[in-house]
């Protein structure tokens, strides 16, 4: 009975670790390949948070307009369209953000040297 117990324990110690390697590296590049696919459509999705569980706020690039949508389940509804003004602050918090993301970054693979 112990002998199922350990390999059990230890093909899930195997394999868990190998998933989340393959779900990650499906991700990098099916990232790099819609991105690849966006560029000169019309359309783009810039940013999706989730509110709850079925339900999320997008910003969405259609054409030369960007808009804020509301996104369910059963609907989609356009919430507002943004102006010059809020596009800038929006561009700004993007870069501020990834700039942040970095650094963070940057500054653990520093302390872990």
């Amino acid at each position: 009975m112990d002998y199922n117990i350990t390999s059990s324990f230890l093909r899930l110690f195997v394999a868990l670790p190998l998933v989340i390697l393959l779900a990650y590296i499906s991700l990098k590049f099916g990232n790099k390949y819609l991105k690849k696919m966006n560029n000169g459509k019309l359309l783009s999705v810039i940013e999706t948070t989730p509110v709850f569980n079925k339900a999320a706020i997008s910003v969405v690039k259609i054409g030369d307009e960007y808009h804020v949508l509301g996104v369910t389940e059963a609907n989609i509804v356009d919430l507002k369209t943004l102006n010059e003004a809020e596009i800038e602050i929006l561009n700004e918090t993007s870069k501020i953000s990834n700039q942040l993301d970095w650094k963070s970054f940057k500054g653990k693979l520093v302390k872990n040297d």
